[in-house]
């Protein structure tokens, strides 16, 4: 972890340009969520329970909600993309081979990824559909998106920083998956409760302080670009750091078999 601490701050202090726009992007998304995304997702979430779809009242509340929620998924691909681009610098850093980082290498990987996070979303939304009559829509998606999660821990990191495709860093991933599930996911699990319960908290003390709620809006986004920014830089040097050290360690492993081999 201490290692873990260090380069965090190395990065920092090298990039914070990047820091910056991660933060911009992040506050610009919550922002949408928070402000301009659920107000009218709200009005016309009652309007469809009150049985008035397909009313002037409806329509005009249906397109804002189409273009934040679009907005939305632009902001945040772009933030996917800007963690990528940390992900990799972080990885070279740590290797001393940050003369062969390629933001172009980094793009053509993250679209073929944003390809397959479509391909995948559309599955998930059609079997939800589906079984719409049998369980509600969000808590499947919750439940697949946290199996999912689960059992993909180690592989953006073998899918950026190495030069494999997806099949290759989705069999590593599985080969580490099988045994050290609980080293990367121990410290995932306190960042993200960490970063919740502040998050929370000073949503709880703004809310207390200020009453406009233009201002709260904007105050809240930042707070929680603030906490976003660290928490998904530091969590990704995390995830990093374990990596390289478990694929130095299995690497390591076979290795010594090799030679064990050899010897008999």
């Amino acid at each position: 972890m201490n290692n873990s601490f260090d380069v965090f701050g190395a990065f920092v202090k090298k990039h914070p340009l990047i820091i910056f726009f991660h933060f911009l992007f992040s506050v610009t998304l919550s922002f949408l969520y928070s402000f301009i995304l659920w107000t009218p997702l709200g009005k016309l979430y009652k309007i469809t329970l009150q049985g008035k779809r397909y009313t002037s009242e409806y329509d005009s509340l249906f397109f804002p909600v189409i273009i934040c929620l679009l907005s939305c998924i632009i902001v945040s691909g772009i933030i996917e993309l800007f963690v990528a681009i940390i992900r990799k610098k972080i990885g070279l850093e740590i290797e001393n081979r940050i003369k062969e980082f390629k933001v172009s290498e980094i793009i053509v990987k993250f679209i073929i990824m944003v390809f397959i996070n479509i391909l995948i979303g559309a599955i998930i939304g059609i079997s939800a559909g589906m079984l719409l009559k049998f369980i509600n829509p969000l808590i499947l998606v919750s439940v697949i998106f946290f199996i999912l999660k689960l059992n993909f821990l180690y592989f953006k990191q073998a899918y950026y920083l190495r030069d494999i495709n997806i099949i290759e860093a989705l069999k590593y991933n599985f080969h580490l998956i099988k045994r050290k599930r609980l080293v990367i996911l121990i410290p995932l699990a306190i960042i993200f409760f960490i970063a919740l319960l502040v998050n929370q908290f000073y949503g709880l003390i703004l809310e207390l302080m200020i009453k406009n709620l233009l201002i709260l809006g904007i105050l809240s986004s930042i707070a929680t670009g603030i906490i976003k920014t660290i928490s998904e830089i530091f969590a990704t040097t995390i995830e990093n750091v374990v990596y390289l050290n478990l694929e130095y360690m299995d690497l390591k492993k076979l290795e010594d078999n090799k030679f064990e081999g050899e010897i008999l």
